[in-house]
């Protein structure tokens, strides 16, 4: 092994490892130091890592190399409690091997709003009911699926034509990072979803 991969399997072996969906039973009152582990499902506009059982964004982070969507990772973090899952923030971010698989969940827009899904990458369905660009950066896709509404983001990385290209009335499936914030849902909306290139665009 590689000096970094043997530092990590040493890392690995040496830590307690929390499941990411048991981080939202710790008691909120209490600040704490924990490891968790993951595959990295988006980089920007945030991080986000995803196990078997939950989905954790991470903020304020410092990571060991270069991190790509697809890394395994080990987060050491202090927990911040939300309404329906956690984040880790002052984190450390700690690569153990690349080229992991994380596939879209298929859910429904009202499983999305129930908000068990929070965070983690899913796949859903809706009608493209209006679509702009907003800063220069992103396009915002407004989507109706019977009574749930949802908003879509998605940065403008040079390859965005095929969004650019959509019409209204549109029945589209999209996968993405599910969020349930204020910020994000901007109001009506149920829930929002990152999305992390065109290709998540069907």
């Amino acid at each position: 092994l590689a000096p970094m991969q043997r530092a990590s399997h040493a890392h690995m072996s040496d830590a307690d490892a929390v499941p990411i969906a048991q981080l939202f039973l710790l008691d909120p009152n209490i600040e704490r130091e924990v490891v968790t582990r993951g595959v990295v499902t988006m980089l920007r506009p945030q991080l986000f890592v995803q196990d078997g059982t939950g989905a954790v964004s991470v903020t304020d982070y410092q990571s060991d190399a270069p991190l790509q969507i697809g890394n395994a990772v080990e987060v050491t973090g202090f927990v911040r409690r939300g309404d329906y899952s956690v984040s880790l923030h002052g984190a450390k971010v700690l690569s153990m091997w690349s080229h992991a698989t994380v596939l879209p969940v298929p859910v429904s827009t009202t499983q999305a709003a129930g908000g068990a899904y929070d965070k983690q990458l899913i796949q859903t369905e809706g009608t493209l009911e209006d679509l702009h660009k907003e800063d220069g950066d992103r396009f915002v896709l407004r989507i109706q699926d019977g009574q749930q509404q949802f908003i879509a983001y998605i940065h403008n990385n040079g390859l965005t034509k095929t969004v650019e290209n959509l019409k209204k009335g549109s029945r589209l499936r999209l996968s993405g990072i599910c969020v349930i914030d204020a910020a994000s849902v901007r109001g009506t909306a149920a829930f929002a979803l990152l999305m992390r290139s065109s290709e998540d665009v069907m």
